[in-house]
């Protein structure tokens, strides 16, 4: 409870580039390859109650509207899809212990916002590992690359958040066609390319919307606390 304290007090006198550092001052570093139980629990908490939050957004906003304008888009994915950042920024931080976590965060937003939730559905452990790993994958291709994203104040700047938006555009192609590959028993040829599509523009909008957001709100919480 106080590291989950410590970290909703920053939350409210820092931006996102402090927010960073944050967490590696509570325990949380790539350089740290065992953690206290607390603080998995509390990433993992984390982590997930963002990701109900942004599954929500979607399942409340973003489809209805998706629907309502654009009908004959595919129902396999939406065209503003924000848990795609929460999936970069927790690759980014955490490194590969972001995929356990995040393979919590999807299991727990499948289990409280769908009905047909199956505990031993294939499709589902195939999709849940896919979508949990692709933005650590992508940051590994870009460390193949020579290009490393480095976690620390001095390191975070604007390159930094380009850097990760070029994450989350890498890992949502590898996210689209392991998608089409799963579900390629229930997608007809002709709608292939468009699902394709969807995917990669709905997770890399998602991921600039996410980026936004949280920048807009961090600002917003660290003003009102200096006007307080």
């Amino acid at each position: 409870m106080i590291v989950l304290s410590h970290f909703i007090s920053h939350i409210i006198k820092n931006d996102m580039s402090s927010i960073a550092i944050m967490w590696f001052e509570v325990g949380i570093s790539k350089s740290t390859l065992v953690l206290k139980l607390e603080e998995h629990l509390v990433c993992i908490g984390l982590i997930t109650a963002a990701y109900i939050v942004a599954m929500l957004f979607v399942n409340s906003v973003v489809v209805p509207l998706q629907n309502s304008l654009v009908p004959g888009v595919t129902s396999f994915a939406a065209l503003l899809f924000p848990a795609h950042g929460i999936r970069v920024l927790s690759a980014w931080l955490f490194g590969w212990k972001s995929i356990p976590y995040l393979v919590c965060a999807t299991l727990a937003a499948d289990i409280l916002l769908t009905s047909q939730f199956t505990a031993a559905n294939l499709q589902l452990a195939s999709t849940t590992l896919l979508t949990s790993s692709v933005a650590w994958v992508s940051l590994q291709i870009l460390l193949v690359g020579g290009i490393k994203i480095k976690v620390g104040e001095r390191h975070v700047s604007l390159s930094t958040w380009r850097l990760l938006l070029l994450v989350g555009f890498i890992s949502s192609l590898l996210n689209s066609i392991g998608h089409n590959y799963i579900l390629s028993g229930e997608l007809l040829p002709e709608h292939t390319f468009l699902t394709l599509a969807t995917f990669v523009i709905g997770d890399t909008a998602g991921t600039v919307f996410c980026f936004v957001t949280l920048m807009i709100l961090f600002r917003y919480f660290r003003s009102s606390d200096g006007e307080a």
